[in-house]
C-alpha cells in the first residue's frame, strides 16, 4: 500500500481517496472513513443532516445525467434524410448481427421458451423480430420520404462541380480546348468510379 503520509505522520489530503470523509478527528487526523454517497463527509461528521443528505443526492442525479448523457449522446444538429439514412444502415447491422447469432444457437430447441402463459419465442428471436419490423418501417419512411431520389440528386450536383472544376483548372492551364482532352479526363474518372 502507497504511503500516503507527508512526512510527519499525517495524511496528505490531496493523496485521499475522494469518497473518504474530508472531517478531522478531535486530534486532526483525517476521519478515514467513508463519506456518504456524493457528499464529502461521513454520518458521524455531519452526513445524517438533512441538508448534507439533500445537496449530495443532488450531486448523485448529476452525476447520473453527466453518464447518461455521455452512454446516449448529447444532441446533435443533423439533416433529418441523413438521420433517417443512418438508421436505416444502423438497424440493418442490428437485424444481420441478430440473425448471425441465432443461427449459432445450435439446440433449435431453446429458440422457443414455454411459459406458463404458453410457448413464446426465445429473447434473442424476440429481438430480432422487433428489429425486422424496425428496419421495414425504417426502410418505408426512407421511401416515403425520397431519400434515393435525393441521393441521385446529390450524386449529380457533385458530378456537376467536379465538372465546373475541371473545366476552371483545364481553362486556367490554357489546355481545355484540345481535342485529346476530353477523352483523358473521361478515362481518369472511370478509373476512380471504378
Amino acid at each position: 500500500m502507497p504511503d500516503l503520509s507527508n512526512g510527519n505522520g499525517s495524511q496528505d489530503p490531496s493523496n485521499r481517496h475522494p469518497r473518504k470523509c474530508q472531517a478531522r478527528k478531535t486530534n486532526g487526523d483525517p476521519c478515514g472513513r467513508w463519506a456518504i454517497e456524493g457528499g464529502t463527509v461521513c454520518p458521524s461528521h455531519g452526513g445524517r443532516a438533512p441538508q448534507v443528505k439533500a445537496a449530495a443526492e443532488r450531486q448523485v442525479e448529476q452525476a447520473k445525467a453527466v453518464k447518461a448523457a455521455a452512454t446516449f449522446g448529447l444532441p446533435v444538429n443533423v439533416e433529418p434524410h441523413a438521420a433517417l439514412l443512418d438508421e436505416l444502415h444502423r438497424t440493418a447491422g442490428h437485424v444481420a448481427w441478430l440473425g448471425d447469432l441465432i443461427q449459432l444457437i445450435e439446440d433449435p430447441g431453446r429458440l422457443t421458451q414455454y411459459t406458463e402463459a404458453g410457448r413464446r419465442p426465445d429473447v434473442w428471436v424476440e429481438m430480432y423480430q422487433a428489429e425486422r419490423k424496425h428496419l421495414a418501417a425504417v426502410a418505408t419512411a426512407c421511401i416515403k420520404a425520397g431519400i434515393e431520389e435525393r441521393r441521385v440528386e446529390i450524386a449529380k450536383q457533385q458530378a456537376d462541380m467536379l465538372v465546373s472544376v475541371l473545366r476552371g483548372v483545364l481553362d486556367d492551364l490554357g489546355v481545355g480546348d484540345r481535342p485529346d482532352v476530353p477523352a483523358v479526363v473521361a478515362r481518369h474518372l472511370r478509373a476512380v468510379a471504378s
